[in-house]
């Protein structure tokens, strides 16, 4: 013959069972919150590294132009300035404000094995 469960014993169980859950997602959720907010600000780290890096880019490429040499300028100061300024017209369009930046145009490059300063290859 089976043996006829208490109601007593199974009520508790369950009880028991339910705050074991409980107290598992007492310790969980604050580990996934933590979790989750790490990525986002990693994402938006990552985010802000790309638009710096663009930034440089976009402020490189328009002073390689000829007519932005610093070298043979009328206006050094003037040149120096509109090229800050294209960097900065470009951050400001992710509302990043920077107030340090350096041009340099007398860097050296390697082509082919050959260092030459970048703006006698004109």
């Amino acid at each position: 013959m089976k043996p006829v469960p208490d109601p007593i014993l199974a009520r508790s169980s369950r009880s028991n069972s339910r705050g074991s859950i409980v107290v598992e997602l007492a310790l969980a959720v604050p580990l996934l919150a933590v979790l989750l907010l790490t990525i986002a600000d990693l994402g938006l780290l990552i985010r802000e590294h790309q638009i710096l890096k663009t930034a440089m880019r976009e402020g490189a490429r328009f002073s390689a132009m000829a007519e932005n040499r610093v070298d043979v300028s009328q206006d050094p100061a003037v040149t120096r300035y509109r090229i800050k300024q294209r960097v900065i017209d470009y951050l400001e369009g992710f509302s990043i404000v920077s107030d340090d930046i350096t041009i340099d145009q007398d860097y050296l490059m390697t082509t082919g094995g050959i260092v030459s300063s970048a703006l006698n290859s004109w």
